[in-house]
């Protein structure tokens, strides 16, 4: 190993063979295509930042520099530039989420997984966590809340079909049926969290119309003046279920009425 001296850190030079990818990594699938730009990058003007590795047995573990040793093997480097920590309990962990989270955007799905492993290994609560990575707790029980999608909502958002707004809109969705039927729906013709949102509010507005009038038992003899049960509707202010006689009428321009329009179908 060569040894440079920084202002910053030392920089060392290890033998490719001596360096071993993370035990615990954000980022679990690097192709060839996803990380084509860095290996032209690395290419044309080399590394900018080195790799930052942590000592284990003979090799060195990669706590940050996934992607750019990944794009190095490809271009057959014999050695790389490294910065050699001693990280102590979750500092190395803060610093690989750090790193990922900075650089190119991360699968939410290798995140979730991420955290859960985090969570696994090292039996800290949630908000320990969130504190550690800088983030909200709500972010990361949101975050960990993916790993119960349905299967075929984690297969949308995994190849892109869907974003993480959207797919968060349709795991809300309790009737499977209607989720895949507007899953399928989604997949096929493109869909908006705005629209997302309405369709799981619709869904919802009619299961409880229906649990609602379920529970009103018929009378045999009804008399002729009795009235319908009433359905539920969705404002169109604030997507939220109402029952259809509570609803008012608001006087509008036709611009302003096709804008109401255009917004109840985003």
């Amino acid at each position: 190993m060569l040894t440079q001296h920084t202002n910053k850190d030392e920089i060392t030079m290890i033998e490719i063979q001596h360096i071993i990818e993370p035990r615990l990594a954000m980022r679990n699938k690097f192709t060839t295509n996803s990380i084509a730009s860095l290996v032209e990058s690395i290419r044309r003007i080399g590394l900018i930042n080195p790799l930052t590795v942590k000592a284990r047995g003979l090799d060195f573990e990669i706590i940050a520099g996934h992607r750019r040793y990944c794009a190095i093997k490809l271009l057959h480097w014999s050695a790389v530039p490294c910065i050699i920590k001693t990280p102590a309990g979750l500092e190395e962990l803060s610093i690989r989420y750090d790193e990922n989270s900075e650089r190119a955007a991360v699968d939410v799905i290798e995140e979730a997984e991420y955290l859960q492993s985090i969570l696994d290994e090292h039996k800290i609560t949630q908000s320990a966590l969130a504190q550690r990575i800088g983030k909200q707790p709500a972010y990361v029980s949101e975050r960990l809340a993916i790993l119960a999608y349905h299967p075929q909502i984690l297969a949308a958002l995994k190849n892109g079909s869907v974003t993480f707004s959207v797919a968060r809109e349709f795991a809300k969705i309790e009737s499977e049926e209607a989720l895949l039927q507007y899953l399928s729906y989604a997949i096929a013709n493109g869909c908006t969290p705005a629209t997302a949102r309405l369709w799981r509010k619709q869904i919802a507005a009619t299961k409880q119309w229906q649990e609602t009038s379920a529970q009103i038992e018929p009378d045999e003899n009804p008399p002729e003046d009795t009235p319908p049960s009433v359905p539920i509707r969705l404002c169109q202010v604030c997507d939220e279920p109402t029952l259809a006689n509570e609803l008012r009428p608001v006087w509008c321009c036709p611009t302003c009425y096709q804008a109401a329009l255009t917004r109840e179908g985003e």
